[in-house]
């Protein structure tokens, strides 16, 4: 029966043994007919399985005898059973138990378009409106249901008894059903067991509550006309039909709703009917889409002067283009700029269609607001200028360039000259700009025969356009540094120059006034003007300015260009000191600068291979030095042909050994300074009067040269043939007359031996089978020597290597790697320039807009 076992243990022993005894006793299968008597009267005859429901007979008053009455009950079959009877009388429900809460009849959700809509204040995110606090939505209450219309029953009762207040274990809800209507199927919604649609009255089995309250709710709908009764709802324990309590048909203190009106079809109730926000906005959209205008200007309306409540930003934002679009309609100026400008405000991005904007400024035109108007007329402008030029973006991306250019010039001429087309203007040129890189390799350009330097001078032609249109642009500082950078691409450097410095006058303020500078200095030294290179390049190297982002204090870009052509000037000036300073500072950056101090620094000392002397004229030897203070020269008398037993040439003269052997003469030789930087030329005058060879040696710091003086009257003439290989001596005297017996020696660079003989009567020495270049020495009695050395290869020779590059000390020029490398800077800032602008230039191509953003109106 639902009672516990006492105390709790005990539950589980009671368990067992009920368990054990249902499975010796129950039927196996328990179906059985069973007939119901009242006083020997048939009331009632059902079957029964154990798939089948309680079931109740209404015993009519006709079959009571009075007093005592008699229930009979016939079993045929097996199974078990119980009964309960009740006797019902009419109470006054006035008089009855009252139970807790109530129930309410409403309208049925309204429909738009065969479509029920919500009723509320919000759809639970961020549409709708915000209720203000202790503002509640008001109950439409319905007394009157038009014949197929339909009504929402609702009823919230506490499963108590009134007078003790104790919960209800299994209890039973019957809600009579007015007259004149019926039950919707399916819409009956509730938290019971079963339900049992009856004659005149629905009835709810709870079996356990769950909850400390319960609402079920379910749909009526009018079918017959009339005026009917309401009757309350009765909630009673299913265990003890004493146990009951009445729920009349109000809430919240309301008066209770005793009748119900139930209307022919197609009339219409008098009932007081509160729209919700919800219901305000679809019944709005709903008009709005028949183009009902004043009906849905009705409902927005309502929607957005109602005091209790504010609506969210959300459906601000669907609704007021709905607005603005039903006040064109009804030719209402003020309310359509009022919620145009709720639009700019709150959702600036928002795109109004371009139909709708031109109305929008006709409206500000209308309240006067001209200045207003002309603003939204220009953002129109603008939007349009973006939707042609996306033509121009198409024939770009599909390789036609010069097409492109043109379209985009024609728009540029076609629309006015405000911030958008300055813009675009700008941005093109720099493209044109860049594409001057690709002339050579673009087939198109080619065919057209448009060289680079066409692409440039367009380029300036534009950028000069643009600054003389726009001189205060924001972007005028950068289209000037341009422009000065496309004469100089063209080596116009004097009007580079002109132009940059009145650029850098009329933008003293702009971040690139020090590149300004720096191509000035850059146009000067390319034209030699050094001066004016020097001061300017100056100013680049030691100008600095405070970031005003990070306070940190930053150089000029072309700083390092600067010092190494203020290093290239002085070079030119023949000033190495100051050269070297600068080129010591960039010589980490500059590989020509490292090898430019290396040249300036090198030391050397040399003196010529031989040097010849008749008797008794001055014995002068031209001694050569770079960076050298002093010297030391010792002069040995050797002989010649034991000499070039050891060595061919003089190039390994430091090599010999001359330990022990007093030199005929030397002298300390003063030299400079030891910082010259440049070859300097000092004659020694030697003191030899005999005839003879003499070796020169000359130590300078570290570093050796050697020569040989010879004086002596002999004179050789020497022939050489380089096919065969053959060398034709001739030896005379100072008076020209040819020598005999005179003893020669001949070795090639490819020779192995010597080919040594003496002259005939003719003064003739004949030697074969020379190779390489000829090296020739003759001697007459001990002391008379002569010297040839010959340059001409003999006889078939391999390719000869590269001889090494020898410094030259020569003025820099502006051409070429040197060039690109001075140039890098300017040529970095003026590629990042265009890069910004030609994607600046590939969005406005993008753009195909069906309107214009409302912030971009005013």
């Amino acid at each position: 029966a639902g009672h516990r076992w006492l105390p709790d243990r005990a539950t589980g022993l009671a368990a067992i043994v009920l368990g054990q005894w249902f499975a010796k006793t129950r039927f196996v299968t328990e179906k059985y007919n069973l007939t119901v008597f009242v006083n020997d009267f048939q009331v009632g005859q059902w079957s029964f399985d154990q798939a089948s429901v309680s079931q109740s007979v209404l015993v009519s008053p006709r079959f009571f005898v009075g007093g005592r009455e008699r229930i009979q009950f016939r079993l045929e079959g097996r199974g078990q059973y119980t009964y309960q009877c009740l006797a019902r009388r009419f109470i006054d429900p006035a008089k009855a138990n009252r139970g807790y809460y109530g129930s309410w009849l409403r309208p049925a959700p309204l429909e738009v378009d065969g479509r029920e809509i919500p009723r509320g204040t919000s759809s639970g995110g961020t549409d709708g409106v915000v209720v203000k606090p202790g503002w509640s939505l008001p109950n439409n209450r319905l007394t009157q249901l038009p014949v197929g219309k339909q009504a929402i029953f609702e009823l919230t009762a506490a499963p108590r008894v009134v007078k003790t207040g104790s919960m209800l274990e299994q209890f039973v809800l019957t809600v009579p059903i007015p007259g004149g209507t019926s039950v919707v199927p399916k819409t009956v919604v509730g938290p019971f067991d079963r339900y049992e649609i009856r004659a005149g009255e629905i009835v709810f089995f709870f079996a356990q509550p769950r909850f400390d309250s319960v609402t079920v709710s379910f749909r009526l709908t009018g079918i017959v006309p009339g005026q009917y009764t309401v009757e309350p709802a009765v909630i009673r324990n299913a265990l003890d039909p004493t146990a009951y309590a009445v729920i009349p048909m109000s809430y919240s203190g309301e008066e209770a709703l005793t009748s119900l009106k139930v209307l022919p079809e197609g009339a219409t109730s008098a009932d007081p009917y509160v729209l919700s926000p919800l219901e305000l906005i679809a019944l709005g959209k709903s008009a709005y889409a028949r183009k009902n205008w004043k009906e849905a200007e009705k409902h927005f309306s309502a929607l957005f002067t109602n005091p209790n409540w504010q609506v969210m930003d959300q459906t601000v934002k669907e609704l007021a283009p709905l607005l603005v679009d039903i006040y064109l309609a009804l030719d209402q100026p003020d309310k359509v700029v009022h919620y145009f400008e709720i639009l700019k405000v709150k959702w600036p991005d928002y795109e109004i269609p371009f139909d709708k904007i031109l109305q929008v400024a006709a409206c500000y035109e209308r309240l006067g607001e001209y200045e207003r108007s002309f603003l939204v007329f220009r953002a129109i402008l603008e939007s349009s200028f973006g939707n042609d030029g996306h033509t121009a973006g198409f024939l770009d991306e599909q390789n036609e360039f010069l097409r492109s250019v043109q379209v985009m010039n024609r728009l540029l001429a076609e629309y006015p000259p405000e911030p958008y087309a300055a813009a675009a203007r700008y941005a093109l040129a720099q493209r044109v700009y860049a594409k001057a890189g690709e002339a050579t390799t673009d087939p198109a350009l080619r065919k057209a025969k448009i060289t680079r330097i066409h692409l440039v001078g367009a380029a300036w032609e534009m950028l000069d356009r643009f600054l003389t249109a726009f001189p205060e642009d924001p972007a005028a500082d950068q289209a000037a540094f341009a422009a000065a950078n496309a004469l100089l691409d063209s080596e116009f450097y004097d009007r580079a120059a002109e132009a940059a410095a009145r650029y850098a006058q009329r933008y003293a303020n702009s971040p690139l006034l020090d590149s300004f500078w720096y191509l000035i200095g850059y146009c000067h030294y390319a034209q030699g003007r050094h001066d004016q290179a020097i001061e300017m390049c100056r100013k680049v190297a030691e100008w600095q300015k405070k970031d005003p982002a990070t306070g940190r204090i930053e150089e000029s870009k072309n700083k390092w260009q600067a010092l190494y052509i203020l290093g290239q000037i002085y070079h030119s000036l023949g000033q190495p000191l100051q050269a070297i300073s600068f080129y010591q500072l960039v010589a980490d950056r500059f590989s020509d600068a490292r090898e430019a101090i290396d040249y300036f620094k090198r030391k050397s000392i040399t003196l010529p291979e031989v040097t010849r002397v008749k008797p008794g004229e001055p014995v002068l030897l031209p001694l050569q030095s770079r960076n050298i203070a002093q010297c030391e020269l010792r002069a040995y008398r050797i002989d010649l042909l034991k000499f070039t037993l050891l060595k061919r040439d003089f190039s390994g003269i430091v090599g010999i050994n001359l330990a022990g052997i007093r030199p005929e003469y030397e002298e300390t030789i003063k030299l400079g300074e030891g910082q010259d930087f440049h070859d300097t030329t000092h004659e020694v005058t030697l003191p030899f009067e005999k005839d003879g060879a003499y070796l020169i040696v000359c130590r300078g710091e570290d570093l050796y040269a050697s020569g040989l003086v010879l004086v002596s009257p002999l004179t050789m003439e020497v022939q050489e043939d380089p096919v065969s290989g053959r060398v034709r001596i001739t030896m005379k005297d100072v008076d020209g007359h040819f020598l005999n017996n005179v003893h020669v020696k001949v070795i090639g660079s490819r020779n192995a031996e010597f080919v040594a003989g003496r002259t005939d009567l003719r003064g003739v020495f004949i030697a074969d089978g020379i190779q390489g270049r000829a090296t020739v020495i003759a001697r007459k009695d001990s002391d008379q020597y002569a010297f040839y050395r010959g340059q001409t290869e003999l006889l078939p020779a391999p390719t000869p290597s590269a001889a090494p590059q020898v410094p030259v000390d020569k003025k820099p020029q502006a051409a070429g790697e040197d060039r690109r490398e001075l140039l890098r800077g300017l040529q970095e800032s003026n590629t990042l320039l265009q890069q910004q602008q030609i994607e600046n230039l590939r969005q406005n191509y993008q753009q195909q807009r069906k309107g214009v953003e409302a912030s971009k109106a005013f």
